[in-house]
């Protein structure tokens, strides 16, 4: 899936929709990241983040979890866009194992305590030590939140 759909581009070579509002410039009012996290176990998972480019406007974390058969895709990422545009909110979205562009088997969950203990490291590791960024740059201490789908809730 990786190689089909390099990272940072949207899945099928075109632009991502979005939902939120569109006036000139949104863009540039929004911070932009992704990448590949590699678990403890050896699992890549990939993940994207959008924050207020203006850090001292982060007023909390959001971590997004999506349902099976999902990923950090064209309905999460309208979530998490929506979430940092309307709520200056710092968002973090993960591509579970075996779904999107991270690593695993297409779907398969082999060991549920296995593939929950992914998303338990991501948090603990990643999401963590980005909230800990986030915090510095905005000069205050930042709640978490969890938003989950289906599977992800």
């Amino acid at each position: 899936r990786r190689q089909k759909c390099p990272l940072g581009i949207p899945m099928d070579g075109k632009p991502d929709p979005t939902l939120v509002d569109q006036s000139e410039g949104w863009d540039q009012k929004l911070k932009f990241d992704y990448g590949l996290h590699k678990t403890s176990s050896g699992a890549e998972l990939y993940w994207e983040s959008i924050a207020p480019a203006d850090a001292h406007k982060i007023e909390r974390v959001m971590v997004f979890m999506h349902g099976f058969t999902d990923n950090v895709g064209w309905l999460t990422k309208n979530t998490m866009l929506t979430f940092a545009q309307r709520t200056n909110s710092a968002v973090i979205g993960v591509d579970m194992p075996g779904h999107g562009r991270s690593s695993g088997l297409f779907l398969y969950i082999h060991d549920w305590h296995n593939f929950v203990g992914e998303a338990v490291d991501f948090v603990q590791t990643r999401v963590v030590a980005m909230k800990t960024e986030w915090e510095k740059a905005s000069g205050r201490a930042l709640c978490m939140f969890a938003h989950g789908e289906s599977m992800g809730g």
